[in-house]
């Protein structure tokens, strides 16, 4: 709030913040009309440190990062783009899937 930016939508699991045509969702739990479609807690087990813009950050590892852009695509977004296909592409390894099992994401 202190960026500027303001609450557009709060639902249980998420709030969105917007600023001009910047948008930033926080999640507890991926989620969409108040129905989770993966655990938030489960996914923080597969936390990594990077790099974003000389600050380090806490974030998923990639092939966690695979999963949860599919599974928004797919549950919240209803439309499987090509930006979300090299993403996808990109990040996906044989754990993705293994972790998409494991947390019952089915795609």
């Amino acid at each position: 709030m202190e960026l500027g930016y303001n609450i557009a939508v709060k639902d249980s699991y998420c709030i969105t913040f917007v600023k001009s045509d910047s948008i930033i969702d926080l999640y507890v739990h991926p989620s969409l009309g108040g129905m989770i479609f993966i655990d938030g807690g489960k996914l923080l087990e597969y936390k990594c440190l990077r790099e974003f813009n000389g600050v380090e950050i806490i974030s998923l590892e990639s092939y966690v990062e695979a999963l949860v852009s599919a599974a928004h695509a797919i549950y919240k977004e209803r439309i499987y783009t090509l930006n979300d296909y090299f993403t996808v592409k990109e990040w996906a390894t044989e754990e993705t899937f293994k972790l998409a099992k494991k947390t019952k994401v089915y795609l």
